[in-house]
């Protein structure tokens, strides 16, 4: 539970639907995160969960990040990574809220990509047999569809880049409540690092780093089965 919005939506649906779960903080050691964790503290302490923390030096785990043999160019799809491996070592089944989905204008018309981070997750969880959920919005093709089908009505017009706005006003509409925050990434004060280790991913793995384009008619087709 890393203290944004998506994690969050995730802890409500687990609490609406009665899921008994651990959300699990990640704690930079220094406090480099605290900015971004301390909302998840605090839904926890609201909601009367008690939280695992486990502390990381990510300085340490970004310089050895770029020993990857996964086809990578973000430290922190290395870092879900590592969480699902933590959490199946210990018999659970990390549930990584996973982001959403990601809208765009190209050549004026709107497309979605996927991203090659969600192709890695799911080679590491072959490679080391490890049962995870890598990135929950995207977890089944009818919860996919439905927030596409959200993302129609509400319009593509006012969509800022990859439409985070419209992320959040559809959350909204079904979470009143919810607590309008900064979109932190919690690498903010950690940057630098961040940057030179991508930066070696890059140059790692070059060309093999791309995002798949998909026109939305095609999108809508295929999550559909075809129906639509």
């Amino acid at each position: 539970m890393s203290g944004g919005i998506d994690s969050e939506i995730l802890a409500r649906t687990l609490l609406k639907e009665k899921i008994p779960f651990t959300p699990l903080i990640v704690r930079f050691v220094g406090g480099h995160n605290a900015y971004d964790i301390q909302y998840a503290f605090d839904y926890c302490q609201k909601n009367g969960l008690k939280p695992e923390v486990l502390d990381i030096d990510i300085f340490a785990f970004m310089k050895d990040s770029t020993n990857t043999p996964y086809v990578l160019a973000s430290c922190a799809n290395l870092l879900n990574m590592h969480l699902m491996r933590y959490a199946a070592e210990r018999g659970g089944v990390a549930i990584i809220a996973g982001g959403e989905q990601r809208f765009r204008y190209l050549d004026e018309k709107v497309v979605t990509d996927v991203s090659i981070q969600r192709v890695a997750k799911a080679h590491f969880m072959q490679a080391e047999n490890i049962q995870a959920v890598s990135s929950f919005f995207y977890y089944t093709p009818e919860m996919m569809l439905s927030f596409f089908r959200e993302v129609k009505m509400h319009g593509f017009e006012n969509m800022e880049r990859y439409g985070h706005n419209i992320k959040v006003d559809i959350y909204e509409k079904f979470w009143p409540d919810l607590v309008r925050r900064p979109k932190y990434s919690g690498f903010e004060k950690v940057r630098g690092r961040r940057l030179v280790a991508e930066y070696e991913l890059h140059n790692k793995y070059g060309a093999r780093i791309s995002e798949l384009i998909i026109p939305l008619d095609e999108f809508e087709r295929q999550l559909s089965g075809g129906k639509y």
